[in-house]
């Protein structure tokens, strides 16, 4: 689903890094001046962060590394309360590359990580209110498999491995990958990546399902009171509660449609608008299967291997994908045998419960 970010945060007037990874309960951002850098060592396209205390800041700017310089782009998360933030990576951060902090970049300092990441910077011209963080976590652009994996099944030479600077070159192969995975959640449907989405239902006493699960947060349910919308208050004591699991959202009270009153032919009675009573309840939520723990998600990640490595022995010369010594005749006998498996495999997965 999402992983955890490697979070550093560096406060100017202190001059120093400090890892906050594995810590929850941390300030991000206390002066105008200081800086969070988020971490992975693969592209990401979402975040989920998670607040204790909500943040007022302003002049809020999130930059990415694009090997030169740190470039500012359209994500507009400001640490104003918990959020689930996406952005189009291949629109906004399409020339991301990885950065490795040293002693003297980007601040003098001792980093508390080395390692080449992709990295985003966060910043703000000044603080009203510290926001504090619970935890962020990343949802990686290719959630069931990554590039290395692919090279690996494919069996790549030394030296052949996806890189910036091979063809295709590892962002590429990561485009394919992405495909590949929608692909297989609109077969199978099913989700096992942090995704957000906003439903209009008619009310049922008996309860909603909605159209994705399991659901991860439900952000809000919302009643339309004719005129505007009212936040219902979640949890078993108040008003509606969710059952994560089974992706069912339920209500405590019973709400009757709304009346207006309605002056026509010399009398004033009561006429139900008819437009008020489709569809009345918005509900808001967050949903996708946890990939690192759920049961399907060693099948899901050899089945995405699989089309991903289909797709690229159709696209580009087999020469430059596979190791020498694989005949033709050879690999086009494994395509098909791997097609046989990738049918078997989204028949297995699309069996079951469907989370759409």
């Amino acid at each position: 689903m999402s992983l955890r970010a490697i979070v550093l945060t560096w406060s100017e007037s202190g001059g120093a890094y400090t890892n906050q990874t594995f810590q929850t309960g941390y300030t991000a951002l206390t002066t105008a001046n200081d800086k969070v850098y988020l971490g992975f060592d693969r592209r990401f396209d979402a975040l989920l962060i998670t607040l204790s205390t909500n943040g007022s800041l302003t002049g809020v700017a999130v930059k990415y590394w694009n090997g030169t310089a740190w470039t500012e782009f359209g994500c507009a998360y400001a640490f104003a309360g918990t959020d689930f933030v996406r952005w189009n990576l291949r629109a906004d951060v399409s020339d991301w590359e990885r950065y490795a902090f040293t002693s003297i970049s980007p601040h003098a300092g001792t980093p508390p990580d080395t390692k080449d990441r992709y990295w985003l910077q966060i910043s703000c011209t000044a603080v009203t209110t510290a926001p504090v963080v619970t935890s962020i976590q990343v949802s990686p652009y290719t959630q069931y498999t990554t590039a290395k994996a692919v090279s690996e099944f494919l069996q790549q030479s030394t030296g052949k491995e996806f890189s910036l600077d091979t063809h295709p070159n590892e962002q590429t192969v990561e485009d394919i990958i992405r495909r590949q995975e929608s692909s297989l959640e609109k077969i199978t449907r099913k989700s096992w990546r942090l995704s957000e989405a906003t439903e209009y239902r008619e009310f049922n006493y008996a309860g909603l399902k909605v159209s994705h699960a399991p659901i991860v947060r439900l952000e809000s349910v919302k009643l339309w009171q004719g005129t505007s919308w009212r936040t219902l208050q979640q949890g078993r004591t108040g008003e509606t509660y969710a059952v994560n699991d089974i992706g069912m959202v339920f209500f405590t009270r019973f709400f009757v449609p709304v009346f207006v009153p309605y002056s026509g032919g010399g009398a004033v009675m009561p006429y139900i608008f008819l437009y008020m009573l489709r569809y009345p309840i918005e509900i808001s939520y967050w949903y996708g299967a946890d990939f690192e723990t759920h049961e399907e998600s060693g099948m899901v990640e050899d089945t995405t291997i699989l089309m991903t490595s289909v797709r690229l022995l159709q696209q580009y010369e087999k020469s430059v994908l596979t190791k020498a010594g694989v005949d033709r005749i050879e690999m086009s006998a494994r395509v098909r045998q791997w097609k046989e498996e990738i049918e078997d495999n989204l028949k297995s997965l699309a069996r079951g419960i469907t989370v759409w």
